[in-house]
């Protein structure tokens, strides 16, 4: 009895170990990737100069000194790679004229234009007028390259004044072309 007990059992193992099946395989199922992650904005800060990337999503440009340039979303169409910094000393403002540097000069390159609808945002701490200039208006400076002539490499420049503002302690100028040289606030007599 405990010989056919035996072969019964021994039967019936590869009948119990068989009817178990495989192992099931995962089912592969193609799906897309997920989308990437959505462009975020550029913040790029130094102590006397900066050099990065701001693209489509905008971002801003800040020097420990106080300039700040702020890109708003959309305002470039492709990544532009500034270099942004403390200009050395120059003669942009005409005293003869009646007008009064207020301010640092900076240098800036690329030049860039906004997408249309949208404008830069430049902004300097403001500084005390001097004698005389208590009431003049604030204006941009900035020097922007001029089409090429014929048969020279020599890049000319002219500097353009733009209307500026007074808020608070900062000077803010709203402009859609950033010159690709230099910039500086002044103050004009009126």
């Amino acid at each position: 009895m405990l010989r056919s007990v035996f072969i019964v059992a021994v039967s019936l193992v590869p009948v119990l170990t068989g009817c178990g099946g495989s192992t099931p395989r995962p089912v592969v199922v193609d799906e897309p990737p997920p989308p990437p992650p959505p462009p975020q904005p550029s913040h790029l800060r130094g102590d006397r100069s900066v050099h990065g990337v701001v693209g489509r999503a905008g971002g801003s440009i800040a020097l420990s000194s106080g300039l700040r340039i702020d890109i708003p979303e959309g305002a470039l169409h492709e990544d532009v790679i500034f270099d942004v910094g403390v200009g050395a000393a120059a003669n942009v403002w005409s005293s003869e004229e009646g007008e009064v540097e207020s301010g640092l000069l900076y240098d800036l390159r690329p030049a860039v234009v906004a997408d249309e609808g949208h404008r830069f945002t430049i902004s300097a701490p403001a500084h005390a007028a001097p004698t005389g200039f208590e009431s003049a208006r604030v204006a941009l400076g900035m020097e922007e390259e001029r089409p090429r002539r014929a048969f020279t490499d020599v890049v000319q420049t002219r500097w353009q004044y733009m209307r500026a503002r007074r808020e608070g302690d900062r000077y803010v100028a709203e402009v859609a072309l950033l010159g690709g040289h230099r910039l500086q606030f002044g103050l004009v007599r009126e």
